[in-house]
């Protein structure tokens, strides 16, 4: 949270393009898609130090990853730092057991490739200028999403 929230602030002021309004303000795509990657990257390496397996650290980060936007967009003006630790502790409590259920299903090597891949892509693609930051950033995260 602290993550995704902080750089979000900063990318999504910066924003030229992708802007929506929802009940809680003014977004961005581009700042919406920082509080996914942050807090995919921040829960990711956490449950590795945390000594944890890279399927659980996979799936919990991309659940997390999931969670943590929707909640911020969700949350009334001002409250997403008070909403979102909860409302995901609580999601994740509650479908712990299909977590552990789904851990073999995951395989590292083809999440590896999908990130190497989808990354190239999108960084390729936005070079080329046959996409723009927010376009990369979906593509990236699509390529991440279907393992």
């Amino acid at each position: 949270m602290v993550w995704g929230d902080g750089l979000a602030a900063i990318t999504g002021s910066k924003a030229t393009g992708g802007h929506f309004k929802i009940y809680s303000g003014d977004k961005t795509l581009i700042g919406t898609l920082t509080v996914s990657f942050a807090s995919w990257g921040s829960v990711f390496v956490g449950i590795l130090i945390l000594g944890e397996s890279i399927s659980l650290a996979i799936l919990v980060a991309a659940l997390v990853a999931i969670l943590a936007p929707i909640t911020e967009l969700l949350s009334p003006k001002g409250t997403d730092n008070l909403f979102m630790p909860p409302v995901i502790f609580l999601i994740l409590f509650l479908i712990k057991d299909q977590i552990l259920n789904a851990l073999p299903l995951i395989n590292p090597t083809v999440f590896a490739i999908s990130i190497i891949l989808g990354g190239s892509i999108s960084i390729l693609g936005y070079k080329l200028h046959f996409l723009t930051t927010d376009g990369a950033l979906v593509g990236f995260m699509q390529a991440v999403i279907m393992l």
